[in-house]
């Protein structure tokens, strides 16, 4: 699955985990069409505080899919247990896995793992059929977990396996980066502008743009401490650019992607690193070739409560939550700087 049209369908995949836990769940979703799925029954899994973890596993005619949801911020309080999961970015080591695990996604995986997603895995690929494993933002974090944990633990061979990550945060540290590239040389990663998102945990290029802003000084100590945790990305990365073309990642194209933030920052518009990450009106266009289709996104699940965030005008819920992590932790010039894209 490596053509335009595949990664579309996979995308798409990625999506429709925001399904889960939904009335008309993962088949309902508007996306669901374009992923092509079988008539067999999608298998579902939630864990963690509130179910802040979600996965399912399904079939195509050509392939199992396996795919994590992003970050849930519904109104019922677990918008601030979700964040708390994504901000515990302490190393840890795990068992059978080389290098070192940020804590929060790690935990999200072991918890599924624990109700059980790897044994529908095993199932469905017993038919023959190869594994695609993908996810959006937080998704795409437990992707390269969950994809290790499965050849490690089982012994699933990683040539039956497919990554393909959108907009995921930064997983593990370098060990563990170079062993997951090692074992899948073709898995591809795709960021979008100036999203935020596939620059944190930061690294040591990320933090001397802060260093220059004198109003992060009371973050940069903690961020010092995560930048000798030395996280880095996985994959191969492709990057929609300024002009909507899809290029490929390089060390230029690096500093030309710092220098984009730092201009983004002195600008004031912090608010474009959010809603760059709005997947349907931003990379799901350039990578589909489409607009979105019709249809609520993400869908309210069956307490009425809403997913991640979509349109601007709610931008508010994911910033009050980051506000009340950073008060909590006493980071008063950041939440001032803050409040000003948050109006």
């Amino acid at each position: 699955m490596t053509t335009a049209d595949s990664i579309c369908r996979i995308f798409s995949a990625s999506l429709c985990a925001y399904g889960v836990d939904t009335k008309d769940g993962v088949k309902g979703m508007a996306l669901a069409p374009d992923v092509g799925f079988t008539d067999a029954p999608v298998a579902t899994f939630t864990a963690g505080l509130r179910d802040i973890d979600a996965c399912y596993v399904a079939d195509t005619d050509d392939s199992v899919i396996l795919a994590f949801r992003g970050t849930s911020t519904p109104e019922d309080g677990s918008t601030f247990i979700s964040w708390l999961n994504n901000f515990l970015a302490q190393p840890v080591s795990v068992e059978d896995i080389p290098g070192k695990l940020h804590k929060g996604f790690s935990n999200s995986v072991q918890r599924l793992w624990e109700e059980g997603f790897q044994t529908e895995v095993e199932k469905r690929m017993a038919s023959g059929k190869p594994l695609v494993i993908t996810g959006f933002s937080k998704g795409g974090a437990l992707t390269p977990i969950a994809a290790t944990f499965l050849t490690q633990k089982l012994n699933i061979d990683p040539s039956r396996i497919t990554i393909c990550l959108f907009e995921p945060p930064r997983p593990g540290d370098e060990v563990f980066v170079k062993f997951f590239n090692t074992l899948f040389p073709k898995a591809v990663r795709y960021e979008y502008k100036d999203s935020i998102i596939g620059h944190t945990p930061p690294d040591d290029s990320r933090l001397q743009l802060l260093a220059d802003l004198p109003e992060a000084g009371p973050i940069l100590q903690i961020l010092d401490q995560i930048y000798d945790y030395n996280y880095k990305s996985v994959g191969n990365l492709k990057f929609v650019n300024w002009d909507d073309e899809i290029v490929e990642g390089s060390p230029a194209l690096t500093v030309t992607r710092l220098e984009h933030l730092m201009e983004v920052m002195e600008s004031g518009e912090w608010k474009k690193f959010w809603t760059d990450h709005l997947p349907q009106d931003h990379l799901y266009p350039i990578i589909c070739g489409k607009e979105f289709p019709d249809g609520e996104f993400p869908p309210k699940n069956d307490n009425e409560s809403t997913a991640p965030p979509t349109r601007q005008s709610e931008y508010p819920n994911v910033i009050n939550s980051l506000l009340t992590f950073m008060r909590i932790l006493r980071f008063d010039s950041i939440i001032k700087s803050i409040r000003r894209f948050s109006k």
